[in-house]
């Protein structure tokens, strides 16, 4: 850019030298000393002066006719005339070259004032240049602050998820019956208990769980089509114990989901099925704005290091949603 801007003034020198040279000569040549004069007309008047410097003139080449007819009476009339023709003759050629060089240096002014007007052009088109620079630059600008903020969101947000999942069993096999479902004050003996924590960096708001479990045939994955959210609000495997909890950077909260069949669960022990535990975590973040963690994790009790929680290749993600209308 700089060196551009260097060539572009080179070039417009080159350009304006010769103008002021040639204007300055026409300047000079027109208020040239008396004794620079070379021409015929010239030398022949000066000489007619010289003869008859006692003579005045007022005017050049116009005599006095006062004067000339005391001191010049003896002149023939003819001699008279051409001599004063020469210094007319030389008037009119100095004029001549004077009219000539003033249109060389009115050509000059113009030429001047023409490039004048195009530099102002130029300036104005790099002054739109720059200011257009200028707001690309701000709004790259304002686009890189709200990309560093989305950023500096996305890193310091509440990231709420499973950090541990296991069940509570108060009955036993024996004489067991599921708990009635639409009995008032059921006494839940049986339990899901999911732990979540905080992983990410700032608090997280109104966490809530809700959880749910189904068996499959011994060894089988859950359908494609499986519809965690239609589940959990079917209610159809446990019952779902919503709470609300505020959770600090790194901090957990147990969650309980009574379970209202657990003969399901017991028959998975005797490989007999396959348990999944599914559900949603929701909260809210430092910016108030909704994340939802689907979870689904397989029960393997017959496992050889003892029984674990494996989660899926599926239904495990993260979205920003705001609640599903869940009914309890």
């Amino acid at each position: 850019m700089l060196k551009d801007n260097w060539i572009s003034a080179l070039k417009v020198a080159g350009i304006i030298l010769p103008i002021l040279i040639l204007s300055g000569y026409a300047n000079w040549s027109s208020y040239q000393p008396d004794e620079q004069k070379s021409s015929y007309a010239d030398r022949q008047c000066d000489k007619y002066k010289l003869e008859h410097s006692k003579l005045q003139w007022p005017v050049v080449g116009k005599l006095d006719k006062s004067r000339s007819s005391n001191n010049g009476a003896n002149q023939p009339d003819s001699k008279k005339k051409d001599d004063t023709d020469w210094c007319d003759l030389a008037a009119q050629e100095r004029m001549a070259e004077s009219t000539f060089w003033m249109m060389v240096a009115a050509w000059a002014a113009f030429i001047l004032t023409f490039i004048g007007v195009w530099l102002l052009i130029r300036t104005l088109y790099y002054t739109r240049d720059t200011a257009e620079s200028a707001r690309s630059a701000a709004e790259a600008a304002w686009e890189t602050n709200k990309t560093y903020s989305v950023a500096f969101k996305q890193e310091q947000r509440a990231y709420v998820g499973i950090e541990k999942i296991e069940f509570e069993f108060g009955s036993e096999p024996d004489g067991y019956r599921p708990a009635p479902l639409n009995k008032a004050g059921v006494i839940y003996r049986d339990f899901i208990v999911t732990k979540v924590k905080n992983f990410g960096h700032t608090p997280a708001y109104d966490v809530s769980v809700y959880c749910g479990a189904t068996g499959v045939p011994f060894l089988h994955r859950l359908p494609t089509a499986f519809d965690i959210d239609e589940r959990i609000a079917r209610n159809g495997d446990s019952s779902n114990i919503i709470t609300s909890a505020l959770l600090n950077r790194d901090q957990s909260e147990i969650i309980k989901s009574g379970i209202l069949d657990a003969r399901p669960f017991w028959a998975a022990e005797r490989r007999e099925n396959t348990i999944f535990v599914f559900g949603r975590i929701y909260y809210k973040d430092a910016w108030q704005r909704s994340w939802s963690t689907r979870f689904c994790y397989t029960w393997e009790p017959w496992h050889p290091s003892g029984p674990r929680f494996v989660p899926t290749d599926s239904f495990n993600d993260v979205d920003q949603s705001e609640n599903p209308n869940i009914v309890a």
